[in-house]
């Protein structure tokens, strides 16, 4: 890690530990990328939810539509560009057909 760059912030989230700070997933405690500064190109629109995320339970996910899409895991609500229901407190409820198909096809970010 270079001097003076940002270190991740990793918590355990059922499945993965994830960055507090840009969301990133690792399946393991020890992982190359606890040796790389912590930083997302996040799209500008989205900058906003790192800071407030409305309750959702957000992770960093890549698609062929978007090279980063946060999606929240607990009610299916993601944006690529423009936060609409992720700018608006969780429902806690699960995904709708729509965001369902959406979600199926997402893979963790490699960024």
């Amino acid at each position: 890690l270079r001097r003076g760059a940002p270190a991740h912030s990793w918590q355990w989230c059922g499945a993965c530990w994830q960055c507090a700070g840009c969301y990133r997933t690792k399946r393991t405690q020890s992982s190359s990328l606890n040796r790389q500064p912590c930083s997302l190109d996040v799209p500008t629109g989205l900058a906003p939810l790192l800071r407030d995320d409305k309750g959702h339970t957000l992770v960093a996910a890549s698609s062929a539509r978007a090279p980063v899409t946060l999606v929240c895991i607990a009610c299916g609500a993601y944006a690529d560009r423009v936060p609409v229901k992720l700018a608006k407190p969780c429902a806690r409820r699960p995904p709708n057909n729509d965001a369902r198909a959406v979600l199926l096809n997402l893979r963790p970010a490699s960024i």
